[in-house]
Order: C-alpha cells, then sequence, then structure tokens
C-alpha cells in the first residue's frame, strides 16, 4: 500500500486504496455515499421540529425470524397468536421474497409508500434503494444468534440528540440495518465538523440474555429545553422498585449510562413508567402532537411525565381512548378509524397531516409515533381481533 498522505482523514486513503484494489468506485450499498454527501450538517432539537431529513429501511434483506432458535426471538414472539407463529415455524430463517412473494410485495409496496410520504412532504429520504445488501450484513449475527437479517426497521441504527448520533442496536435480526447506511453516516461526519458520534453498548453475542445493558432508540422521546424522558415500561406498579422483574426494553442502568453520555452537552433525563400490557417503547406509547402537546392511552403511564425546565411543556398533555396499543406485540398502533391499518393508507395520511405536524418522525433517525408504526410491517403477529381486544377500545 502507499504512504498515507498527511493532508487527507484517514477514511478518504482507505477509500481509495480499496477502489484501487477493485479496480473502480468501490460501494458496499450502492448509492449510499452520494446520498450521505446531500447532509450537510445534522442536528435534532426535539420531537416536535421540522423534519428535514430521514434514514429509511427497505424490505430487500427480510427473512423470516425462527422464534425457536434464540432467546430474543422467542421472548419477542412468545405472546403471538397460533397463526402468526405457525407461519414463523414454517418459514424460519427464508427470506421473505422466496418462501411467500405475495407478502413480500405488500411489504415492497408498503415500504415504498411511506418513503413517498415522506418525499412527497419535503423531506430528504436516504434509504438503500438498490436492493443490494452485502451477504456479510445479511448473516451479520447468525452465528451466534442463528438470526438472518430482517432489516425493515431503520430505529435498529441510531438516533440523534443534538449534535450526537448514538447508536442503539435491537434484536439481532435487526442489528446489520446500520451496516446499510455506513457509508451515507461517514459522508455525514465529512461535511459536519462538529458532529460526534456515539453508541449504547453492543449486545454481548450469546444466544442467551446478555449482561445488558438493554436500551432500544425506541424508549427514548426528545422535547424542548434539551429535555429527554427515557420510557421504561413494567407490567405493575410495585415492579418499578423491584429489579427482579421484567423491563419491556431499556432498563435504568442503561439510561444511567445514556444520561452520562449526552449530559454533557447540555440535555438532562428523566424516567417515567409505564405499562408494559399496553406496548414495550415509549415511542409506540407517546405521540407528540404540536409544541406542547401529546397524546398517549388514558391509564397507560405509571408515573407522571416531567414539567418542562422553563415552561412546563411536557405537563401538557391529553389521554384519549381512540389509540390503543396491541398488548405484547408492542410495534402497532390502531385508532378507532380502520384506514391506518390498511396497506399504503399511511401515505394518504401523512399527507393530509402535512409535512409541519409533528406526528412526522422529527430525527434522522426515523424515529416513529402514533399513526407511522402502522407502515413497518409486515407484522404477522398479531389478528385484527386481537387488535380489536386491546386496552382503550
Amino acid at each position: 500500500m502507499s504512504e498515507k498522505p498527511s493532508e487527507k482523514p484517514g477514511a478518504d486513503w482507505f477509500m481509495a486504496e480499496a477502489e484501487k484494489a477493485r479496480g473502480g468506485n468501490f460501494e458496499l450499498v450502492p448509492g449510499m455515499r452520494e446520498q450521505g454527501k446531500k447532509i450537510k450538517k445534522f442536528y435534532v432539537e426535539s420531537d416536535y421540529a421540522p423534519l428535514k431529513a430521514v434514514y429509511l429501511a427497505n424490505a430487500s434483506g427480510f427473512h423470516v425470524p425462527d422464534m425457536d432458535i434464540s432467546w430474543d426471538a422467542a421472548n419477542m414472539f412468545a405472546h403471538n397468536s397460533p397463526e402468526s407463529k405457525e407461519y414463523m415455524r414454517k418459514h424460519a430463517g427464508k427470506f421473505l421474497g422466496d418462501a411467500d412473494p405475495e407478502r413480500f410485495e405488500k411489504l415492497v409496496a408498503e415500504s415504498d409508500a411511506l418513503a413517498k410520504a415522506y418525499r412527497d412532504n419535503g423531506v430528504y429520504v436516504i434509504r438503500n434503494e438498490s436492493g443490494v445488501i452485502p451477504e456479510e450484513q445479511i448473516t451479520f449475527a447468525e452465528s451466534w444468534s442463528g438470526q438472518k437479517l430482517v432489516g425493515t426497521y431503520a430505529q435498529a441504527a441510531w438516533d440523534v440528540v443534538g449534535e450526537c448520533l448514538i447508536n442503539f442496536w435491537e434484536m439481532s435480526a435487526e442489528m446489520a440495518v446500520e451496516f446499510q447506511a455506513r457509508e451515507a453516516v461517514v459522508e455525514f461526519f465529512r461535511n459536519d465538523p462538529s458532529a460526534k458520534w456515539m453508541s449504547m453498548p453492543f449486545p454481548v453475542p450469546t444466544s442467551w440474555p446478555d449482561p445488558g445493558p438493554r436500551c432500544s432508540a425506541g424508549d427514548i422521546k426528545l422535547f424542548s429545553d434539551k429535555r429527554i424522558v427515557w420510557g421504561i415500561g413494567v407490567a405493575e406498579p410495585s415492579h418499578m422498585t423491584d429489579f427482579t422483574k421484567a423491563r419491556s426494553s431499556g432498563d435504568e442502568f442503561a439510561c444511567e449510562i445514556f444520561r452520562r453520555m449526552v449530559e454533557p452537552y447540555g440535555w438532562t433525563v428523566d424516567i417515567v413508567y409505564f405499562d408494559s400490557n399496553y406496548t414495550y417503547h415509549l415511542d409506540c406509547l407517546l405521540a407528540p402532537l404540536k409544541e406542547g402537546l401529546l397524546s398517549y392511552p388514558k391509564g397507560s403511564l405509571w408515573t407522571p411525565l416531567p414539567r418542562g425546565s422553563r415552561t412546563g411543556r411536557l405537563s401538557t398533555s391529553v389521554a384519549v381512548t381512540t389509540t390503543s396499543v396491541a398488548r405484547t406485540m408492542c410495534r402497532w398502533v390502531t385508532t378507532r378509524s380502520s384506514s391506518a391499518k390498511r396497506p399504503g393508507n399511511i401515505a394518504r395520511i401523512w399527507t393530509r397531516l402535512g409535512s409541519k405536524s409533528s406526528l412526522l418522525p422529527t430525527s434522522i433517525s426515523s424515529t416513529l409515533s402514533a399513526a407511522v408504526y402502522t407502515a413497518r410491517a409486515p407484522r404477522f403477529i398479531a389478528s385484527r381481533e386481537q387488535l380489536e381486544g386491546m386496552p382503550g377500545r
């Protein structure tokens, strides 16, 4: 190899060497580097701020999870309907496009509709449109978890707090989503000298529960005055002080690690406990509607939301009964209007709300809330009958 030029960043030198070795322009995921070059500055003020850019995943790497081979998948799908369990066991580990082409086409259409809804509302979308995913990323966690990439969930990659990009790591079947965007992220940091790159602890490679800490980007919501709410779900109030009882996703230890990361940049972090019978992520439960106004299912919070540091904005909220979150499946939000449950209608809902609505994800991490959650599927993990019987209906 040639000697590293002192005037160039290391990434430039390594990429130049890779390109020479391969006889041309080398990309892991075609097009991602060019997409990333358009981000000159990234910063997230709050979940109410206007959305400018978002990273979305795609359907091209979706493999059906094997719910019997690893602890994380078994835990995730333990309370699914018998029909969904039968489906997953029939197709476990298979690429959905081969196992069930009709369902895969619906998944692709739904994912594309979400991307189109963003673009139609003026949001810059970073997304792997090539259909190319390196095999190493598809099988990234397979050696220890038995799971191949699911990859429809971009929030498994990172969240942005102020000018800090923070990696969060989801269950093994989704971890490699971040790698698809790595070439774009590198360009963010070339363009923005104030950007910081951090990471929550990576899960221990094991098919059994790791020692933690455990967390997800879905556990946090960002508010004005540099305040962050970290949500922890427990089954009943007595479990808040009983640490032998399960937490729905992130735990107190992870929250403390996160707090130490962001506090030096002026952020404060408060914990709110919620009823895990509704969902397991705070962003499935709590939807910012406009500056200073939230909605959440009635009776779903065990502890009150904290007041804002200056304005008291976090104290203004509305508990609604028209929104219900499916028990244990954790990733759907339904409304009394059935339109939110039909494939493709998310685009029309979004267009009607308009690009300034804070129901749109508000950070480059594609943090999703309220109606937006219905477009992340294919979630073959609950029947309509199950959904209709959830709390708040």
